[in-house]
């Protein structure tokens, strides 16, 4: 399961083309456990492996639906999330006791969108997962325009509009309007 044989990569590239449910996945597992994120569709996988001399060069699309909750009106929605990768994937080198201090200054393989693997098989359960992560939205939002929720009676402003009085609360930097600066001399 979402795993690459190395020895099946043929001149013409090796294909993935696979469907797994989110719990199958233990980042997005521990993310559907919150509550906050539901994967209503399994996660559809896309994945051309071809190999150029040592390295394999990994070009995929996800793509899956979620169910999420506004961050700005608390109404639960559908959100269909797909995003596309490419990483290159390299044979991990067993690290010597003299290569441990010149480590500490070179960059790590996940800083260079490297994906190390080690034996006959690359396993992208982990690189799936993080692809569908970087694609949900940081504030998801029903609709662009949602309205959210009045601060005071907390009706969402989507579906009416409430009574409550607007408090003007003044802009801080409007005193900057009236100012007025000496001229420059030069």
């Amino acid at each position: 399961m979402l795993r690459i044989p190395i020895g099946s990569i043929c001149e013409n590239g090796w294909l993935l083309n696979e469907q797994v449910e989110a719990a199958g996945l233990p980042l997005l597992a521990a993310l559907g456990r919150k509550e906050e994120i539901r994967f209503v569709q399994p996660i559809q996988i896309r994945v051309v492996a071809t190999r150029t001399g040592e390295t394999i060069a990994i070009k995929g699309d996800v793509h899956t639906g979620v169910h999420l909750r506004c961050s700005r009106c608390l109404t639960p929605f559908d959100l269909d999330v797909r995003s596309e990768f490419s990483v290159t994937a390299v044979a991990a080198l067993a690290e010597s006791p003299a290569d441990s201090h010149a480590s500490e200054t070179e960059l790590a393989a996940d800083e260079m969108d490297v994906l190390l693997y080690s034996g006959d098989s690359i396993d992208l359960r982990e690189e799936i997962a993080q692809q569908i992560i970087m694609a949900l939205p940081f504030n998801p939002l029903c609709k662009e325009a949602c309205k959210g929720l009045c601060n005071q009676c907390g009706a969402n402003l989507n579906r009416s509009t409430c009574q409550c009085k607007t408090v003007e609360t003044g802009n801080p930097f409007a005193v900057l309007k009236n100012l007025s600066l000496p001229e420059k001399k030069e």
